[in-house]
């Protein structure tokens, strides 16, 4: 009503206060709005923000962990990034960052501010923290919104991995560089860790140039790309299935033959008889593109050949 005379819909002579009304708000309750944040720290690891990202149906990354944990300082705002297998891993990680961060700064940890997963609301991290002396800030249910920092550096981190390219010296006429994505910085090496596909593994590496607006290609890239044709594919699905069909009972009756085979005893075996045949035999490379006439006029050179009698 307040709004309806703000917007000069009702004379505010006719506006009166009306009483609270229980059934308006059972049937028009809505979520509260946040306001703005307004949260100061005076010091390092006086407030630190944690979450953990990841679920048991994340697709395995190229080292195997399907989660990982966050710790995040308000004053400094560095994070530090700790990747997992299990959740129950986000303690033992919480010990060893803390350990770490407080020998380097010769501070301590004042305050936890996480949500209440399990893997943060347990006995076990509970009662360390309260032996520690960190006070727990924790999260209302279903409200991401109270741990926004943690939740915006998990999409951050989620759009990691720009283009790196690595400067290679192996030939002279060959290219001085090898394209591959920035998966970060390793422990205790000045150096960059890229990631290169062609060779299927990481490297340690200090000449890189960064292409920062081009994010690098992911494990489902070429998955993608085929699919750019599953409208051919589609219509072609229906006459594939049944010749799948085929070879599936063809490979069957294969098993069969081969599990029936395995019980013959090796004095019925015929080396001559029962090897596998090869196919597509073909004559020697230097005559491959050559006609048999050439090749037997040159074979019949190295024969001897006797001369008629008469």
């Amino acid at each position: 009503m307040s709004e309806l005379v703000k917007s000069g819909f009702i004379v505010d002579k006719d506006f009166k206060t009306l009483d609270f009304c229980e059934h308006c708000i059972i049937g028009k309750s809505h979520k509260q709005s946040f306001p703005k944040a307004k949260h100061v720290t005076n010091g390092i690891l006086e407030y630190v923000h944690s979450d953990l990202w990841g679920s048991p149906s994340t697709p395995d990354n190229l080292a195997g962990p399907k989660y990982f944990v966050t710790f995040i300082d308000d004053f400094s705002k560095k994070v530090w990034i700790y990747f997992l297998k299990t959740k129950d891993e986000v303690f033992s990680k919480f010990r060893e960052w803390k350990a770490e961060v407080e020998t380097k700064t010769e501070k301590k940890v004042k305050c936890l501010r996480t949500d209440n997963g399990l893997e943060f609301c347990n006995k076990q991290f509970d009662d360390y923290c309260k032996k520690a002396g960190i006070k727990r800030h924790r999260t209302c249910t279903y409200t991401p919104q109270q741990n926004g920092v943690s939740e915006r550096m998990n999409r951050t981190i989620l759009t990691f991995g720009c283009t790196a390219y690595v400067h290679i010296t192996e030939e002279k006429t060959g290219p001085r560089a090898i394209k591959g994505v920035f998966v970060g910085y390793p422990m205790g090496t000045k150096g960059y860790r890229v990631w290169i596909e062609e060779e299927g593994r990481c490297r340690t590496i200090r000449n890189v140039v960064f292409n920062e607006d081009e994010l690098g290609p992911s494990p489902s890239a070429e998955s993608e790309g085929t699919s750019d044709q599953g409208g051919e594919e589609s219509s072609s699905s229906s006459n594939s299935s049944s010749d799948e069909e085929q070879d599936h009972e063809v490979d069957s009756e294969r098993d069969h033959e081969s599990e029936s085979g395995d019980t013959e005893t090796l004095d019925t075996y015929v080396l001559a008889r029962d090897r596998e045949r090869r196919h597509n035999v073909r004559p020697p490379s230097r005559y491959e593109d050559g006609n048999f006439v050439a090749y037997a006029l040159n074979v019949i050179d190295d024969l001897e050949v006797q001369e008629p009698k008469s």
